[in-house]
């Protein structure tokens, strides 16, 4: 494993200009480079539902 993945992690989404998409969830595997499935996946749900990300839409993680 390298230093850039951590096992067992917590993701979120965030954004000021529209707080309905903020959201978080959990993955097994996190890397700064990829975003999770899981979240890749809540954010194609969030744009069916509101439409366009917004502007100021930011994505983190850590691990657990």
């Amino acid at each position: 494993m390298s230093i850039f993945s951590l096992k067992k992690s917590t993701w979120w989404i965030r954004s000021k200009q529209d707080p309905r998409w903020n959201c978080d969830g959990r993955t097994d595997v996190f890397s700064v480079y990829n975003i999770p499935e899981e979240a890749e996946i809540k954010i194609k749900e969030l744009q069916n539902k509101y439409g366009e990300m917004p502007d100021d839409l930011v994505f983190g993680g850590m691990k657990d």
